[in-house]
């Protein structure tokens, strides 16, 4: 029979380490390995680490309809030692409402876990190979490849939590531990993040300057892009001066403009630089120095 323990010798055998899942609640019973013991109430524990759905879905709806998660795939990797992190052998596509098992584990040894959902079932989903992460679908011999919806944001993955000393917590023999704090909701790569921009505020160069219409002397500025690629704006009227959003910059490029002010006539008497450097998904205020004169040619 397919129950969890010959699922985890399987797994120990064909992959060197994984795999079993169960419904949650229904707490299915297998036959114990030398490994496995049965709780007080005839459930069968093994020294493993699991991942719970519950931990990481958040608002992500799980149903069977369009838009929803309806799978997902879970890898965890032991980081007992930093400088040289052990990835297991990832889950099989598995429903959204159920738990995943990982029963090649060591004992005292910290685990981390990465998720990936599906919009979809579990059963039309199949790894390239075993172990892998990457799925496929469709019938054999004409496959292709399924990103997921939904990853694990960048940098981040779900522990095991820590004591109350502090303490990561480890595995322990016979039990199973969840890998079950995700500080972070999944990155849902169905929908684009802002578009990064740039907003320069000509009137922040004015430092100890004002506009004529507030008993100062300018009138009006340009602010002219030293990237080709962006628009130059001319005749601002000072007294209505206000962000000048630029599109279509690269994140991460700095970006410098330039403010020329005028103070009557038909020529910029005064100039100052701002600078901005491009983050993903926000809208970035430029850095500008003072107005100063604009030396005689």
């Amino acid at each position: 029979m397919a129950d969890r323990a010959s699922a985890g010798k399987q797994g120990r055998a064909g992959l060197g380490g994984v795999l079993f899942a169960v419904a949650l609640g229904l707490g299915q019973v297998g036959c114990p390995s030398a490994a496995d013991t049965l709780t007080n109430d005839n459930v069968l524990v093994a020294t493993s680490v699991s991942v719970d759905p519950t931990s990481f879905l958040y608002d992500v709806p799980c149903a069977n309809v369009p838009g929803a998660m309806q799978s997902y795939v879970a890898t965890v990797t032991d980081v007992t030692d930093l400088k040289n992190p052990y990835t297991l052998p990832s889950s099989a596509a598995l429903p959204c409402s159920q738990r995943v098992y990982f029963e090649s584990v060591q004992v005292d040894h910290q685990y981390t876990a990465v998720v990936e959902g599906f919009e979809e079932p579990a059963d039309a989903l199949f790894p390239v190979g075993p172990g892998d992460r990457h799925m496929q679908t469709g019938p054999f011999g004409m496959r292709v490849n399924v990103k997921p919806r939904w990853t694990t944001v960048d940098g981040s993955s779900c522990n095991m939590g820590f004591d109350i000393a502090g303490n990561p917590n480890v595995t322990q023999f016979d039990i199973d531990m969840p890998i079950d704090e995700c500080a972070l909701r999944l990155k849902d790569n169905a929908v684009s993040p802002p578009a990064a921009t740039i907003a320069v505020d000509p009137a922040a160069t004015l430092g100890n300057l004002a506009c004529s219409a507030s008993g100062g002397t300018v009138t009006k500025f340009d602010v002219t892009p030293t990237d080709s690629s962006l628009k130059a704006t001319t005749g601002i009227d000072c007294s209505a001066a206000m962000n000048l959003v630029f599109e279509g910059v690269k994140v991460g490029k700095q970006y410098r403009f330039t403010v020329d002010a005028y103070t009557g006539g038909t020529t910029a008497t005064q100039r100052a630089a701002c600078f901005a450097t491009p983050e993903s998904g926000v809208q970035v205020v430029a850095v500008c120095d003072p107005l100063a004169p604009i030396p005689s040619p």
